[in-house]
């Protein structure tokens, strides 16, 4: 029999968050209220949006505007991707990497489960998540205590 790997703990890690996106949700927004773990890459809700151009003059709203996009709705054209304009009727929006804001109606926190892994260890003891979700605490406990022997 193989001897099982943190790699392997952390694919189970990341096999859990993919089959409960609830909870993925839950642990990152919790860890970005505890440290501000999202940045400026946390979704935000759409009737939230007056916010974000606060201040702007009509100029820099048009220019801001121009760049936005929604994540949700993308067509191909001679074999590119395109994302369709920002969807003011969408649930949430949030910025890009680039500071453009996006719209959608799912929350997508795939590409955080690394960091928000090694969050929750350190954090574990200021997480409700963690009370509450007994299975992935043992899962990255398992994963450390692995990957501390080297395995």
């Amino acid at each position: 029999m193989a001897r099982i790997t943190s790699d392997d703990i952390l694919d189970k890690i990341f096999e859990y968050f993919e089959k409960n996106n609830d909870k993925l949700i839950e642990c990152v927004e919790e860890l970005d209220k505890i440290e501000g773990f999202l940045g400026d890459q946390g979704y935000c809700e759409m009737s939230n949006l007056d916010k974000e151009f606060k201040g702007l003059t009509p100029t820099k709203i048009i220019k801001k505007l121009s760049r936005c996009y929604d994540y949700d709705d993308i067509y191909i054209d001679k074999g590119i991707a395109f994302h369709k304009p920002f969807n003011i009727n969408r649930k949430y929006y949030k910025k890009d990497l680039n500071g453009n804001l996006l719209s959608t109606n799912e929350k997508d926190y795939y590409c955080w489960i690394y960091e928000c892994i090694n969050e929750i260890d350190v954090y574990r003891n200021e997480m409700e998540f963690t009370k509450n979700n007994k299975e992935v605490l043992d899962m990255i406990d398992e994963y450390y205590d692995l990957k501390r022997k080297g395995w």
